[in-house]
């Protein structure tokens, strides 16, 4: 939960920075592949990734 947190906040403030190209880096598998839709994650994370998704969708690259 904390590092898909982490990942929505960094978004968050790519955008008033005008970052166009994001890279990721974490430990945790499981963020990187939902992030994919490589697999299920739980209701509460499910929606911090909707945000996620949203957010990334304004930039021109998320790796």
């Amino acid at each position: 939960m904390v590092e898909a947190l982490a990942f929505r906040d960094a978004l968050s403030l790519a955008n008033p920075h005008r970052i166009m190209k994001f890279i990721v880096e974490g430990d945790l598998k499981i963020v990187v592949d939902s992030f994919y839709g490589k697999c299920t994650t739980s209701l509460r994370i499910k929606t911090i990734f909707e945000d996620i998704k949203w957010l990334a969708s304004s930039l021109c690259s998320v790796e």
